[in-house]
C-alpha cells in the first residue's frame, strides 16, 4: 500500500453526497487512486486508511465485480486496495483488510491487539 493522505473537500463531499458519513473526516486518510464515487452508505469511526479502488475483485465462479465500499461502518482499520467490503450488519474493527479481499453479508467483524489466533498472520 501506498503512502495515505487526508481526504480532500472534494472527496468528503463525493462521499457524504453517496450517503456515507465519519465521526471526523480528519481522521479517515487514502492513496492516489482512491475513488470516492465507489463507496456508498459506510460510516467512518477511527483512524481509516483507503486504498485504491480502480479495479475488480475474483468472486467465486469465475464472476467479477468492481472493487467498491458499500453499506458498511469501518472503525480503526486499514482497507487495501481494490477490496469489495458490502453488506455489514454492523462493523468493521480494528482489521488491516489485504489488496484484494472479498467481505461481503457478515454481522460483525472485530479483532484487538491482544488476540491470539493469529492477528497480524496473514491468512
Amino acid at each position: 500500500m501506498s503512502n495515505h493522505f487526508p481526504l480532500s473537500a472534494e472527496q468528503i463531499q463525493s462521499l457524504e453526497q453517496r450517503g456515507c458519513s465519519a465521526e471526523d473526516w480528519a481522521t479517515v486518510h487514502a492513496v492516489d487512486g482512491f475513488d470516492p464515487e465507489r463507496v456508498r452508505n459506510v460510516q467512518f469511526a477511527g483512524a481509516v486508511r483507503l486504498g485504491r479502488l480502480q479495479g475488480r475483485v475474483d468472486l467465486e465462479g469465475g464472476v467479477q465485480l468492481p472493487a467498491a465500499l458499500a453499506d458498511a461502518t469501518l472503525v480503526d482499520c486499514v482497507i487495501g486496495d481494490d477490496v469489495l467490503i458490502a453488506r455489514v450488519g454492523s462493523h468493521i474493527a480494528n482489521y488491516t483488510i489485504a489488496d484484494g479481499a472479498v467481505i461481503t453479508d457478515i454481522g460483525t467483524l472485530v479483532t484487538r491487539a491482544d488476540a491470539s489466533f493469529g492477528n497480524g498472520v496473514e491468512a
